[in-house]
């Protein structure tokens, strides 16, 4: 759980995106100069291709760089928290066991 906290209060400095759009930009203005001398048609796919695989990926690690935010793509903490529970309560021996947790919406919370 402490692990889990401190990845929790961890900030990522809005430097960081910068830095990566910048380096996005910088790749595709390099890209462009090489493609000077292909065909004109293959020219502008080629880099709308490169500029959409960057950018979506660049997103997708923003999207999921909180992972305690309770959405599908995030840590079932609760669920993992419920488990740990289980499994002390029956190596204590107790009658009472709570069952697991079940999938809400189609994921775990």
């Amino acid at each position: 759980m402490g692990r889990a906290e401190r990845i929790k209060s961890t900030v990522f400095p809005t430097n960081y995106r910068r830095l990566v759009h910048l380096l996005i930009y910088l790749f595709l203005g390099t890209l462009s100069l090489s493609l000077v001398e292909t065909n004109g048609l293959w020219e502008l796919p080629i880099l709308l291709m490169f500029a959409v695989t960057f950018f979506l990926v660049e997103h997708t690690a923003r999207y999921m760089q909180d992972p305690f935010n309770d959405l599908p793509t995030d840590t079932p903490v609760t669920a993992i928290a419920r488990t740990v529970e289980i499994n002390l309560r029956q190596l204590l021996d107790e009658e009472q066991v709570p069952a697991p947790l079940a999938a809400e919406a189609f994921y775990l919370m």
